[in-house]
């Protein structure tokens, strides 16, 4: 009810509601055609990591801040959502777009994986160079 008390016209409304007996929505019906990309955290286990203190405050704001860069229904960690041919970020270029540094999110991505948050797809070596490419996939019980 605390919700209610900032919004008054949701209180008026649910007083009508009561009285007509019409259903009413607050909100937007989502098309099943929407091209809208979403993620969600699973709030039961995103309550119980937090009571638990399962992350730090880096980790907890890292998963916030790349939320934004998860394909839907993947949820690897990609350049462009929006592209069906989207290229896993590495972690140097997931540092340039979160405007930190690249050690830096190691140690948290580094973290993550050995708290199986994060999971790394099997290496992949680009021809004539020595990097690594790995996709980094957020497990679908933390954020979906």
């Amino acid at each position: 009810m605390e919700c209610l008390k900032l919004f008054p016209a949701l209180v008026s409304s649910k007083r009508r509601n009561k009285k007509g007996g019409k259903e009413i929505y607050v909100g937007t019906k989502r098309s099943p055609k929407s091209e809208v990309k979403f993620a969600q955290f699973i709030q039961d286990n995103w309550d119980y990591a937090l009571e638990n203190d399962y992350f730090t405050d880096e980790e907890m704001l890292f998963l916030l801040r790349v939320q934004r860069f998860m394909q839907f229904k993947s949820n690897c960690l990609v350049d462009n959502i929006h592209s069906r041919s989207a290229v896993p970020l590495t972690q140097k270029a997931l540092a340039q777009r979160l405007k930190t540094s690249a050690p830096k999110i190691s140690g948290i991505v580094n973290g993550l994986v050995e708290k199986e948050v994060i999971v790394k797809a099997q290496e992949h070596r680009t021809e004539g160079t020595n990097d690594r490419t790995y996709a980094r996939f957020i497990n679908p019980n933390i954020i979906y």
